[in-house]
């Protein structure tokens, strides 16, 4: 089905070596505290940023039936991406698999001869280990989001979709940061480590030959690729190195822009419970002429690796993934086992999944055992997927298979026989209880570990009385109650109870790309979504609320007066600024002398080398989103996207007249030929990668300020 020649051990998914890791993480206190405090983070931000979203459930039930329409015509919208994407100037590759889209990934870069390559966060490159065959080429890749290089520098594997050094403390970063450095780095100081990274990080940034990313999502109507980070190191990876590639699964496909609003809105909510990523990049193209950075290339690669093989069966579902990690968070096996436990890229629940249908089932046959069927991660998943029936398929299909040891299905087969009849089923327990008793004490077993086949755990002991001959006699005795007790143990309506419809039976899909744009606009399809009298109070609120600043001016020559004030209290001496109203009316030097100005654009080492060093970058909203406190900023002539990235300090402009509810109705709303790069601001940079301690100023701004002013 895929590419397997690279995954190292011939069985990592065992059921014996899955239990091995996870008896060594279960023993380590340390790392379970880590685990909980990391899970609950999430899972508590999740249910507030979900529970602040207006119909959010509806929104669920719509972003559901989208990804299964989606899938269901993959190939047109697949072929709809590839054509735009290569009007835009891109160029397509095809992999068939992981040993594939690794030689396209080495051959780009033999032939640019890069030596060194910059890479963002991606499941993907993990998925098909990248970084070991371009190493095996003479590339160095270097992860730049920090826990991806946090454990690159410990030669791991990540712990976590969305923190993968997770179960490292900060003195463990530390030592790391120490021998990559050379010199002694203190663990005391979370943010000081956070800046080690980013002085050991930046030079690669300006250096890199090469930039590698993921995919979060391919839009089909513009061929545009959206990237999503919170660190800063995404748009590092694009803007800076002359070639971009990037490598997406072919599942991760919008019809619409409408369509990549709903992903987006439940994206960020559903992992970190963020309202917005940091940083939203759409990508349209490598850079036009005219632009002041971005790659003169982008090489976009559609990975398949199994991925076609599962459309049209029964685990077709599990490609509408969007690699949340919400049902990690919940999972009451992943809290305890972690994520090596799964000796795979993907852990958790969607691991458990999407492991054995990539990799293969033989290899992963323990995984669907990893989990106790309690629905959890089907309740939190932003796609319902229901990952539970799945899991229950993939055992179906070990037995069928064979692929369990012979003991083991032995043992199913047999309790499937007793099972199966009920004079035998009574037979065999009353029995068990008999046998039972010289091992008993209270409600437990004390089973020496030879006969216990579940080492480590005191297993229940069975009841007394069988629960059926209670549920009996309820129904003698009560007959009314016992109907009512019936009732409530339905947990869903019967294929032909039409009294509940289903989430998505009132939804149509649109075969057409034109019917695609007008049906998927969220915005009209739920009028209960929160209307704002006051955006600029909505914008305020939000903005402060994920760590950025807002100063209010009456009008424009109010607002370049606080632009003065902020420069007075930063003490600036260069300053950059994008090309573009407000400030291209304005002779800077002349209003303030005492600062080396730069507008956007020259020679591109030279301004790289004075963004490095720049106090503040100044730039101007193309729009601004009440609901998340989001300012869209974007490429072009003289439009650089290093200047709301490189210096410690980012000032952008927000004219009243640009700001709009969210991003339902932008996307609605937006109109006009796309640049090459349109990035999302959501705050500063930040990252919660070290013991879950939330630092800004990772590889972006420490301080974001909006100038908000009436025009």
């Amino acid at each position: 089905m895929s590419d397997k020649s690279s995954l190292g051990s011939s069985s990592p998914g065992s059921s014996s070596q899955f239990r091995r890791r996870a008896a060594i993480a279960i023993e380590d206190e340390r790392l379970q505290d880590a685990l909980e405090k990391a899970t609950a983070k999430f899972r508590n931000g999740r249910t507030d940023a979900l529970d602040a979203l207006p119909s959010a459930e509806a929104l669920r039930d719509h972003f559901k039936a989208r990804r299964s329409f989606t899938l269901s015509q993959l190939s047109d919208y697949l072929q709809t991406f590839e054509e735009q994407a290569r009007a835009s100037g891109a160029d397509i590759h095809h992999a068939s698999d992981g040993n594939q889209a690794c030689q396209i990934v080495v051959n780009i870069a033999q032939q640019h001869g890069v030596s060194l390559a910059t890479k963002t966060k991606s499941l993907a490159t993990e998925e098909i280990h990248l970084n070991q065959a371009l190493e095996s080429a003479g590339v160095s890749p270097v992860e730049t989001d920090l826990g991806e290089f946090i454990i690159q520098l410990a030669g791991e594997s990540p712990y976590h979709i969305l923190a993968p050094a997770t179960h490292k403390t900060k003195d463990q970063v530390a030592e790391l940061f120490t021998q990559a450095k050379g010199q002694k780095v203190s663990a005391d100081d979370i943010s000081e480590l956070t800046a080690e990274a980013r002085e050991l990080l930046r030079e690669k940034f300006l250096e890199a030959g090469m930039g590698i990313t993921g995919g979060n999502i391919g839009i089909a109507e513009t061929g545009t690729v959206v990237l999503v980070t919170n660190e800063g190191n995404g748009e590092m990876v694009t803007a800076l190195p002359p070639v971009h590639v990037v490598i997406i699964g072919i599942e991760k496909i919008a019809p619409s822009w409408h369509d990549a609003a709903a992903w987006l809105a439940l994206l960020a909510r559903s992992a970190t419970g963020q309202p917005m990523s940091i940083y939203t990049t759409f990508i349209t193209g490598p850079a036009r002429q005219e632009d002041p950075d971005g790659p003169g290339e982008l090489h976009i690669i559609m990975l398949d690796n199994g991925r076609r093989d599962l459309l049209g069966t029964k685990y077709e579902e599990a490609l509408q993934c969007i690699r949340c990690g919400a049902c990690l968070n919940v999972c009451p096996v992943y809290r305890e086992a972690g994520g090596h436990a799964y000796g795979s890229p993907y852990s958790g629940p969607i691991g458990a999944v999407i492991s054995p249908l990539l990799y293969g089932l033989e290899k992963y046959e323990g995984l669907p055992q990893a989990s106790s069927l309690c629905g959890a991660c089907l309740d939190v998943c932003p796609a319902r997927i229901d990952l539970p029936r799945m899991l229950l398929d993939l055992r179906a299909d070990q037995v069928e298979k064979k692929i369990m040891p012979w003991h083991e299905r032995l043992a199913e087969s047999g309790a499937a026989g007793v099972f199966a009849h009920e004079r035998l089923l009574r037979l065999t327990t009353g029995a068990l209880r008999l046998f039972q008793r010289p091992f008993k004490k209270d409600s437990h077993l004390n089973l020496p570990d030879r006969f216990n086949p579940a080492p480590g755990r005191q297993l229940p002991a069975l009841a007394p009385r069988p629960f059926r001959d209670t549920w009996q006699d309820l129904e003698v005795k009560d007959p009314a109650g016992f109907e009512n007790l019936r009732g409530l143990s339905r947990l869903q309506p019967s294929a032909d109870d039409q009294s509940v419809p289903s989430p998505t039976s009132q939804l149509s899909f649109p075969p057409k790309m034109e019917e695609v744009h007008q049906e998927s606009n969220y915005s009209s399809s739920w009028p209960s979504r929160r209307s704002y009298p006051d955006l600029s109070s909505q914008f305020e609120t939000a903005l402060t609320e994920v760590g950025g600043e807002v100063i209010r001016a009456g009008n424009l020559d109010a607002a370049l007066d606080r632009l003065g004030d902020v420069l007075e209290q930063i003490g600036v001496e260069r300053a950059i600024v994008n090309d573009q109203s407000p400030l291209n009316t304005v002779d800077l030097s002349a209003r303030w002398p005492g600062v080396d100005w730069r507008v956007a654009g020259g020679a591109p080492e030279e301004f790289r080398s004075f963004s490095s060093h720049a106090d503040i970058g100044i730039s101007t909203a193309e729009v601004g989103l009440a609901e998340t406190g989001t300012v869209a900023v974007q490429s072009g002539s003289g439009l650089s996207r290093l200047t709301a990235l490189l210096p410690p300090v980012h000032v952008v402009f927000v004219p009243a007249s640009c700001l709009t509810a969210d991003i339902f109705t932008w996307t609605a709303a937006r109109d006009g030929e796309l640049p090459a790069a349109l990035t999302l601001i959501s705050g500063p940079s930040k990252t919660g990668d070290i013991e879950q301690t939330l630092t800004t100023g990772v590889h972006g701004p420490k301080r974001f300020i909006a100038i908000l002013y009436d025009d």
